[in-house]
């Protein structure tokens, strides 16, 4: 009787799942835009987003020897978070407002 139960509890799941009979028209025509395989490997594009340019790490290099030589000159000038949590909190609730109003164009 449990299993009877059951079976006929998937059969109206899968009833319901399946597309109805009497679709409306925008139903249909989204349909008819939906791709329904799986794309091929051979559609993958095969780019590849490299910088090989050795004047490129150079720079970046250059930018990493300035920031540790910062660093290393004065180590308490690195940020660390607020002690307090507090402090903390209303300080990156203030950042937040700043980044919130910059991107409304305030």
């Amino acid at each position: 009787m449990r299993s009877l139960v059951i079976l006929a509890g998937c059969m109206a799941v899968v009833g319901c799942a399946s597309t109805p009979a009497n679709a409306p028209e925008w139903y249909r025509q989204r349909e008819r835009t939906i791709e329904n395989s799986y794309p091929t490997f051979q559609s993958v594009p095969r780019t590849v987003n490299l910088t090989l340019d050795p004047a490129h790490w150079a720079e970046v290099q250059a930018d990493l020897d300035a920031a540790k030589a910062e660093v290393r000159a004065d180590p308490r000038s690195v940020w660390t978070p607020a002690e307090d949590p507090t402090v903390f909190l209303n300080e990156a609730r203030a950042e937040m407002e700043r980044t919130r109003l910059v991107h409304e164009g305030h």
